[in-house]
Parts: structure tokens; C-alpha cells; sequence
């Protein structure tokens, strides 16, 4: 360990040379994530070098003497004394994200008793799910589903082997994991192959901890099993007042229930709510800057589990941004008056930072208006909303209102969910709710209306009107 134990050291052979050192690092199970799948066009897969130079890994080809390179050390996942008894454990439930992986622990009543997170080492193919699909329809449909479900079995390590895993995530993802071709969704008129809930043995799968899978059903090609996990769990799925859901991530998917109506549409918010594409970014791994306040003058933070700062993400960076707009340091039009603004050592925010967060909160805001003018209400109509995702355990409302992801008739109604569709996935494995989990899942996925972003020009009209920060 080098520097503090700031980095790792990976030395790579001579017998390499030649081969271009970002697919070189992903084959010896040290992934860099790579933005723009690795079109040299973004510069956030820079690496250090031993020799102290920083090169794009993606366009870096190995010398023939070989070299070193000096990576950041990987999240450690608890364990020991951390682990569950394993007689408790009897399910498993997995949410691939487009960015991270979370895998729990289920007792028999369908509640988490443990669980494990990891950033999703698909990331070396691209950042985003258009960039996943490119990269299976070039040939490396094996390598991506190998990434994930290799990420899956490293996450069950000392646990008990199980029957039943249930998996929900966006359709791109569970495409990839059940080995289905993802092109249908990447391009009109955006067929899926996988249109309910899919049951597969482990060992198809590639996964060595379960030996049955569930693939919880998707609502349409872009909104997929994690919403319909969710929606059951945190209740909008059934009859009651009008209420939002919104799973705030790299797909911003959103479920209104307006009446005897079921809404739903989703977006590209972009990576930047879970960190990604960001000069200093990272999922909400241990570590990453979750919270930031003011206080006395100065800004303070708080990271995942206590452990020293090695990022910021998308809480982090909403807090962060809405500090600084009341310090003036950003303005309404969302420039950053410096070049960049530095939190604390090794954080630090860029002007491209603040327009990725700007994109992502606009596509969010917009997915809002727009299925509030379908069901023909306004803002002041909903009655709750609940934040779910990978900003839903750490997203202070305050700053999501300061910031303009939601408008401000919503103050007082934010709840924050966690992982929501993990939980409602979990629940999937109960004893005694399982089934009619499930069957609430798929009923939810059959009555929901899929309002289409790109259906008229309201959505870009929205997404542009909202760019800015306002007062």
C-alpha cells in the first residue's frame, strides 16, 4: 500500500505490452470506470502512474518494459462479527444498478437482515445504459454479464449458500445478468425481450450462491423491475392519495398515482446523482461524501460509514451545490465563480461538475411536470413523496428543493425510502408475503401507463427551463 494506504500498487507485466491498459485492468479484475466507454472524449479514466504522470487509461497503450500504476484501494465489505447467523438467512435479494450493486441477506419474513454494496464493474464499458448496449452488440455481451454476475458472487462471500435469489433492476441490466440481448432497447421501437417475471436456475446465470432466480417483472423498456420492487414496497402501487415516487439514480424513474391512475415515466438523469462522470465522484460506497452543511461559516461533511473521504456522491454533491448557492460562490445561472472549489482533501467540484448535476436535476424536475400535466394536477395536489434509490438514504429534502430538483410546493413531504426496490425485492422472499408480493409486482407492472418523455416537445421545453438555479 502506498502513500497512507491511499493507493494500491499494481504492476503490470511486460507480457502485456501492447494491449490498451484500461481492458488490460478490467481482465486482471481492476476496473476503471469508463464514461464515455472509452472514446477518449470525457478524461475521467486518468490513472497515476508510479512515475507520477497521469494518462487516460483508455488510450494508454503498455510499453514493453511494462508499468505500475497507483489505483485506489477498493471498498472493503463488512464482515466477520458483521455477518448475520446463517440459519436466519433464507433468501437473497440483488437490485443491479446502472452504477452499483447491492446484495441482502433475507429472513424467512422477507426482512434485510444484512447487506453488502459494490459499484457495478460494468462501468468499465461506459457510464450509462446506451453505452452497456453498445457494448454488447460489439461482441462483449460475455464480458458484461461475467462483470455483474462475478460482482454478485463476490458480494455473497462468507454467506451460506441459498435456494431463491430475487433480482430487480433497470431493463438494460437485467437483460445483461439473464444473458438476453439488450438491443431491442436501445433503439425504436424499444422492444424488450424480457416482458414479465422471468425464473432461471443459478447455474444458468453464472451464479454460485442460489440455486433459483426470480427476475422481478419490468413496467415497460425503460422502467423495469427495481420500480415495480419499489412502488409495491413504499405503498403507491395500491389505492390512496395522490402521491409521487421517485427513484432518484442514473435512470430518474417516477410512479404518480392520481386517482384510480398509475403513471410512470423515466429519464437519462445522467450519472451525476450516483457520482458518476464527476471529477471526484463515487457510488455511495464507504468512504463517500453523503452530507454537507454549513456551520460557523465553514462547510462541514459527513461520509458513508465514518471511513475517510475518497469522493463525493449524488447527496453529497446536491447538499454541496445548495451550500454554495447561499454563499453566492455559485450563481442562478449555475457558474461556479472558480475554477474549482475544493471540500477537503481530495474533493473537489469543477464547473463541469455543477452542469452534469444541473442536467441530472432538470430531467428530474421535468419527468415531475410531466406526469403531473398528464394527470392533469399540479404540484400542490401531491400529498407525499417518496425519494428512493441511491440518493434515498442520505438526500436532505432542503437541498433538493434548493437545488430545483423538486419544486418547492413539495417542502414538508419528502420522505426518504433507501433502497426501496431492494426492500420491496426482499420482501418477494417471505414465507408468507412472498407470493403475493410478487403478484402485486406484476399487477403493478400491467396497470401501469408509461408516459413517454420524448412523445412531444413538453419534456425538452421542461428539461431547458429548468437548467437554472433560480433565486
Amino acid at each position: 500500500m502506498d502513500n497512507g494506504e491511499r493507493f494500491i500498487r499494481v504492476e503490470v507485466p511486460s507480457s502485456a505490452r501492447g494491449t490498451v491498459l484500461s481492458e488490460w485492468l478490467a481482465q486482471s479484475g481492476h476496473p476503471v470506470a469508463l464514461p464515455c466507454g472509452g472514446r477518449g472524449v470525457c478524461g475521467n479514466c486518468e490513472v497515476l502512474l508510479a512515475d507520477g504522470r497521469r494518462v487516460p487509461a483508455c488510450r494508454t497503450e503498455i510499453p514493453e518494459e511494462g508499468l505500475a500504476v497507483l489505483l485506489p484501494p477498493p471498498a472493503r465489505s463488512p464482515g466477520g462479527s458483521d455477518l448475520p447467523d446463517p440459519e436466519s438467512i433464507a433468501a437473497y435479494a440483488l437490485d443491479i444498478g446502472t452504477t452499483t450493486l447491492e446484495l441482502a441477506a433475507v429472513d424467512g419474513d422477507g426482512r434485510i437482515l444484512f447487506s453488502r454494496t459494490c459499484l457495478n464493474p460494468q462501468q468499465a464499458f461506459g457510464a450509462d445504459v446506451l453505452s452497456r448496449v453498445t457494448a454488447w452488440e460489439a461482441g462483449r455481451g460475455d464480458e458484461l454479464r461475467s462483470a455483474v454476475t462475478g460482482a454478485a458472487d463476490r458480494l455473497a462471500e462468507g454467506l451460506p449458500r441459498r435456494g431463491d435469489l430475487f433480482v430487480c433492476g433497470n431493463p438494460v441490466m437485467t437483460h445483461i445478468f439473464c444473458g438476453r440481448s439488450p438491443s431491442g432497447l436501445g433503439r425504436f421501437p424499444f422492444r424488450p425481450e424480457i416482458t414479465g417475471t422471468l425464473r432461471m436456475d443459478g447455474g444458468e446465470a453464472g451464479i454460485g450462491f442460489a440455486d433459483r432466480i426470480t427476475v422481478l417483472p419490468p413496467v415497460s423498456a425503460f422502467a423495469g423491475g427495481d420500480l415495480s420492487a419499489g412502488a409495491v414496497f413504499c405503498g403507491t402501487a395500491a389505492p390512496g392519495p395522490c402521491e409521487l415516487y421517485v427513484d432518484l439514480g442514473t435512470n430518474g424513474e417516477q410512479v404518480l398515482r392520481a386517482g384510480d391512475r398509475l403513471l410512470c415515466t423515466s429519464s437519462s438523469a445522467g450519472p451525476a446523482l450516483e457520482g458518476a462522470e464527476l471529477s471526484c465522484g463515487t457510488g455511495g460506497v464507504p468512504g463517500a461524501v453523503c452530507a454537507v452543511r454549513r456551520a460557523g461559516g465553514e462547510l462541514l461533511y459527513d461520509t458513508v460509514d465514518g471511513a475517510p473521504a475518497a469522493g463525493i456522491c449524488g447527496s453529497g454533491l446536491c447538499d454541496l451545490i445548495a451550500c454554495l448557492l447561499d454563499l453566492g460562490v455559485i450563481d442562478g445561472g449555475g457558474l461556479l465563480r472558480e475554477p474549482r472549489f475544493t471540500l477537503c482533501d481530495g474533493v473537489y467540484l469543477t464547473r463541469r461538475d455543477v452542469r452534469q448535476f444541473q442536467c441530472a436535476k432538470s430531467a428530474v424536475r421535468a419527468c415531475t411536470v410531466l406526469l403531473l400535466e398528464r394527470a392533469g394536477i399540479t404540484a400542490a395536489d401531491v400529498t407525499a413523496v417518496t425519494v428512493a434509490g441511491g440518493l434515498g438514504s442520505w438526500l436532505d429534502p432542503a437541498s433538493a428543493i434548493r437545488t430545483g430538483v423538486f419544486p418547492p410546493e413539495f417542502a414538508g413531504r419528502i420522505r426518504r425510502a433507501g433502497n426501496a426496490a431492494l426492500a420491496g425485492c426482499a420482501l418477494c422472499a417471505s414465507r408468507t408475503r412472498g407470493e403475493e408480493t410478487l403478484a402485486a409486482a406484476e399487477r403493478f407492472a400491467a396497470a401501469c401507463e408509461y408516459v413517454d418523455p420524448s412523445g412531444s416537445g413538453l419534456f425538452e421545453r421542461l428539461f431547458i427551463g429548468g437548467m437554472g438555479f433560480g433565486e
